[in-house]
């Protein structure tokens, strides 16, 4: 399917390991957690009902646990546990988001990183 592709070998090599990682490997299905609410919804919305989900750490572990080819968080959550989760699963990291705390709101993406420092 990326036979012929202009992607670099690194964006590739991405790819396969997401494709390859988890309960579905090599299916070419993939389950991916997504949790990015903490920055557009604000944490206490998402989370206030089961508090542990504060901690970064409780994000990263359930996708390991279930299995999921990947985790697709902010640039924050997983570059704070980088070090220790990242050779465990694949990490999509989000690198903008909705800011909705000045009014009006804009509804301009902010850029918390750069495709480089993810």
């Amino acid at each position: 399917m990326w036979n012929d592709t202009d992607r670099n070998n690194q964006t590739l090599k991405s790819l396969q390991s997401i494709l390859s990682h988890g309960r579905l490997a090599n299916t070419g299905y993939v389950s991916i957690l997504p949790v990015d609410q903490g920055i557009e919804h604000t944490a206490e919305a998402s989370f206030a009902p089961n508090p542990l989900y504060f901690d970064q750490e409780n994000i990263v572990k359930p996708a390991i646990e279930g299995g999921c080819n990947a985790v697709a968080s902010t640039f924050g959550v997983l570059a704070s546990v980088a070090r220790k989760y990242a050779h465990r699963i694949p990490f999509i990291v989000k690198i903008n988001h909705n800011e909705p705390l000045s009014y009006p709101n804009s509804y301009d993406k902010i850029m918390f990183g750069s495709v480089k420092e993810a």
